[in-house]
């Protein structure tokens, strides 16, 4: 999938630059140019490995959190889309947390309350028991 990401960018630019030249620039190419065309490689395979770098990183880390590990954050490195994709993803893991953290907090409280509720259910039949036991004593 990334290689294929990988060759569609390439062939993307290399399609523009071609697109500006007319077929007789192009069949005149002289050496300068392929000196220029070998530049433009350069740089697509250099465009190319930032992407995937980029898109292997955000892999990992929403891969982790799949698993469960709502700490997991992408690290913020530029403010192109892939840094707009991090932040977006990682305000996203704060408020998942926050959702989780409010989930967690709402059972406890009402685990105390079942456990105050048994508590008070307890005392309430000892002390029936008692005062049944008081009147029939008399």
């Amino acid at each position: 999938c990334l290689l294929f990401l990988y060759s569609q960018i390439c062939s993307q630019f290399f399609f523009f630059f071609f697109k500006q030249k007319t077929a007789y620039e192009i069949y005149q190419c002289d050496w300068s140019s392929d000196v220029c065309s070998s530049d433009l490689v350069a740089l697509g395979l250099w465009i190319g490995r930032k992407v995937v770098a980029n898109l292997t990183s955000i892999v990992d880390v929403v891969s982790t959190s799949a698993e469960g590990d709502l700490t997991s954050r992408i690290e913020v490195k530029s403010k192109d889309e892939f840094g707009q994709l991090a932040n977006a993803f990682n305000s996203m893991m704060e408020r998942v947390s926050d959702v989780v953290g409010d989930v967690r907090n709402g059972s406890n409280s009402i685990g105390l309350s079942a456990s105050e509720i048994a508590k008070g259910n307890l005392d309430l039949s000892q002390r029936s028991e008692e005062h049944t036991s008081e009147l029939q004593s008399h």
